[in-house]
C-alpha cells in the first residue's frame, strides 16, 4: 500500500519533502535520500536512490487504561479568530510543537477528545493537508511519537476551523503531559511560486520565490509555553514570534 505524506530528508540539505497521496515523490538533481520516515513505520535509511522503497510497520504498543466515560468534559484553550497569521516560507518547512501539561483538576484518566486549530490560505487553492502529531515528554522536550497514528487534516481554503476528532482513538493525556504539534507537508500542491512581488508604492519588482500556502493562527502568551521546532539538527526550542507565541489550539478532554 502507498504511504502518503511520508517525510523524506536528504544528505546535505536543510529541507525535507513529502510523498503525495499515492506515495510518490519527484527528486530534483543533486538530491540523495538519507532517511524516509512515516508514523507507524520503522525509519528507512537507503544506501542509494531507487524507484521504490518498502517500509516495515512497527508493532502497535498503545497505552491502555480505563474505558472512556465521557461524563466530565474540560476545554483547554480557546480559538481566537483575531490572531496573528504566520505563513511559512521555503526555509520554514517544519514540525512545530508545544507542551500540554496535565493538571490536578483534570480527570484522573483524561482522554483527549478533540484538538482544533485555525488555518488560512488562498481561496483559489484546493484543500491543503497538514499533519497533527503527538509526542512524549522527554525531560521537558519532545521525545518519541505518542501512539502509532498520523492525523492528516485536510484544511479548507480561506479561514477555517479544523477540528480533529480523537474520540475513537482512546488517547490518554499522561501525567507527565505531552507535546502537540503540526507538521507542514511539502508537496507541489502546497507550494505557491511567483515571479513578482508588489511594492508599497504600487510598483512591482522581480523576485522568484516559493512559499508554503498554508498558514495557522498563533496567539501570544506571557507564560513560557515550551514551544519547539524540529529542524535538520533535531529539536530546538523556538524563539517567540511575538511575546511568547504559541499555536492557537483548543483541546477537549474528558474522563
Amino acid at each position: 500500500m502507498p504511504i502518503r505524506y511520508a517525510k523524506v530528508t536528504f544528505e546535505g540539505k536543510t529541507y525535507y519533502k513529502n510523498t503525495d497521496e499515492k506515495g510518490r515523490l519527484k527528486l530534483d538533481k543533486g538530491e540523495k535520500i538519507s532517511k524516509i520516515s512515516a508514523t507507524g513505520f520503522e525509519d528507512f535509511f537507503p544506501e542509494n536512490n531507487q524507484k521504490e522503497y518498502t517500509l516495515t510497520a512497527k508493532k502497535s504498543i498503545e497505552s491502555k487504561g480505563d474505558l472512556p466515560k465521557n461524563k466530565i468534559k474540560t476545554t483547554i484553550g480557546k480559538l481566537y479568530k483575531k490572531t496573528d497569521l504566520y505563513r511559512g516560507a521555503t526555509d520554514a518547512v517544519s514540525t512545530q510543537v508545544q507542551y500540554l501539561p496535565y493538571k490536578n483538576d483534570y480527570p484522573e484518566t483524561a482522554f483527549i477528545r478533540s484538538i482544533s486549530f485555525l488555518s488560512f490560505f488562498s481561496t483559489k487553492a484546493k484543500k491543503q493537508p497538514i499533519i497533527l502529531r503527538l509526542y512524549k515528554n522527554d525531560n521537558g522536550q519532545p521525545g518519541e511519537l505518542y501512539g502509532t497514528t498520523d492525523f492528516v487534516v485536510e484544511c479548507k481554503p480561506g479561514k477555517s476551523i479544523n477540528k480533529v476528532d480523537l474520540s475513537k482513538s482512546n488517547i490518554i493525556l499522561p501525567k507527565e503531559g505531552l507535546f502537540i504539534g503540526l507538521e507542514w507537508i511539502n508537496i507541489p500542491a502546497t507550494v505557491l511560486k511567483y515571479d513578482y512581488i508588489k511594492n508599497i508604492d504600487g510598483s512591482s519588482s522581480k523576485s522568484k520565490q516559493s512559499i508554503l500556502n498554508l498558514g495557522v493562527a498563533y496567539e501570544s502568551t506571557d507564560e513560557d509555553n515550551n514551544f519547539w521546532i524540529l529542524s535538520s539538527d533535531g529539536w530546538k526550542k523556538s524563539k517567540p514570534l511575538s511575546k511568547l507565541s504559541k499555536i492557537n489550539f483548543e483541546i477537549i478532554i474528558s474522563d
